[in-house]
């Protein structure tokens, strides 16, 4: 839990609405809780309440407003019941954060579709969806900030990832179209492709110390990433002084894709 700030430095994102998905735990509560550090007000959305309760504790202490919206991202209406519930609660949406991710670690021949509509229906179909219904509402006031939360995968590839990395290439397909289309409107899109960073989703990955030290030599920075390693850009994307920037993949790695 972070503690409320003392930082006499005007807060970057002071009263903007952020919807972020994803937001129960790993980078989404990490991201929820650095932006209500900086002033934001806060959707919360993830499947489990529970998980939405503690991180919106988190968000109160470290100085900003936090919503509870129990829904999965897939579910029909889901993006457009958030859309609603910001509108009501805080008149409308500034940025969407879309943080839900999944994967399935199998080799590329053991694949079935089952594992493919899983992936690619949460990774990329969802973020459309959610993008579409929030951009509605950021059309109509001239502003707004879209980020997605991707992966080197996307851009380096891996085995045993084969959906993973197809999702994840295509955000960065996405980004670029919805930038092209939306950016006279006011609303920047952007990517965060992130390196191999500690969360429950990659435990599984990163228990394996071989695979774990062959990451971090790897890496010029020599260590895993952290939560607050992404957080931070995410504030960046959604803040003002990103303003010139769209159609972008924002690679925060640790120099993993550029050794």
């Amino acid at each position: 839990m972070k503690p409320r700030s003392t930082d006499p430095r005007p807060r970057r994102l002071e009263k903007q609405v952020v919807i972020i998905t994803g937001a129960g735990r790993g980078l989404g509560q990490s991201i929820a809780t650095t932006m209500a550090g900086e002033g934001a007000r806060i959707v919360l959305v993830a499947r489990t309440r529970t998980q939405l309760e503690e991180t919106a504790v988190a968000v109160r202490d470290a100085g900003g407003e936090a919503l509870v919206v129990p829904v999965d991202v897939t579910a029909e209406g889901g993006p457009e019941q958030a859309v609603q519930a910001a509108l009501e609660t805080y008149g409308g949406v500034d940025t969407l954060v879309y943080c839900a991710g999944v994967s399935v670690t199998r080799a590329a021949l053991d694949v079935t579709a089952e594992d493919w509509d899983y992936v690619l229906g949460i990774n990329l179909k969802a973020a459309f969806f959610w993008a579409q219904a929030c951009a509605r509402n950021m059309v109509k006031r001239g502003h707004g900030r879209i980020i997605f939360l991707s992966s080197v995968t996307g851009q380096a590839g891996m085995p045993w990832l084969s959906p993973y990395t197809a999702s994840k290439a295509g955000l960065a397909g996405l980004t670029r179209g919805l930038a092209a289309e939306w950016g006279s409107a006011g609303i920047c899109v952007n990517t965060i492709a992130a390196g191999f960073v500690k969360t429950e989703l990659t435990t599984a990955e990163l228990s394996d110390p071989r695979l774990a030290k062959r990451i971090t030599q790897r890496a010029p920075l020599g260590r895993l990433g952290e939560p607050s390693d992404i957080a931070g850009s995410a504030v960046f994307l959604a803040s003002a002084e990103s303003s010139y920037m769209t159609g972008h993949v924002l690679v925060v790695d640790g120099g993993w894709l550029a050794a």
